[in-house]
């Protein structure tokens, strides 16, 4: 019975918890590709790994225009530089996300540190072949997390990360 296991911190069974906990927020299962929960008890942390979504999650074109003269339509094509900004900020949500899941499913005398890992599988474009690296690691504890406005319009989740 799980909860069981969760009263005697029985670490499979809080990663069990936890990685349904993740699952069970239907946006959040959507974007991440797969991942598991680890827990150690003696720290009190659980350690997430998130598989990530690749850099083809935000589209190319930025949006689309009508030529009239063709009666066609055309695609706006996004700078480099806005694709990095987005696929950076797609990944600091889902990270984020995925702590916050982890610490309004477990209670504070059962999780207090969550670590996060993203990983993305890839290609190396300097090889050609499939790689699995590791985006971001981030470590915070709940105090630390419950100190976040996470619902502020201002809040800018790639910063919020690097002072995490």
């Amino acid at each position: 019975m799980m909860a069981d296991g969760l009263r005697r911190r029985d670490p499979e069974a809080v990663s069990e918890f936890v990685g349904a906990a993740l699952v069970s927020v239907t946006p959040l299962a959507q974007l991440i590709g797969g991942g598991r929960a680890v827990y150690q008890a003696d720290a009190r942390e659980v350690v997430l790994e998130l598989e990530l979504p690749d850099t083809d999650a935000i589209p190319a074109e930025r949006g689309w225009r009508y030529v009239a003269t063709r009666k066609a339509l055309e695609p706006q094509f996004r700078t480099a530089k806005d694709a990095h900004g987005l696929y950076a900020d797609l990944i600091a949500r889902i990270v984020l996300a995925g702590m916050l899941a982890c610490f309004r499913a477990t209670d504070d005398d059962l999780v207090d540190l969550v670590t996060a890992n993203g990983r993305v599988r890839t290609i190396d474009p300097a090889t050609g072949r499939p790689v699995f690296p590791c985006l971001i690691t981030v470590t915070a504890s709940r105090e630390m997390f419950d100190g976040l406005a996470l619902d502020s319009e201002r809040l800018n989740p790639a910063a919020c990360l690097a002072a995490l």
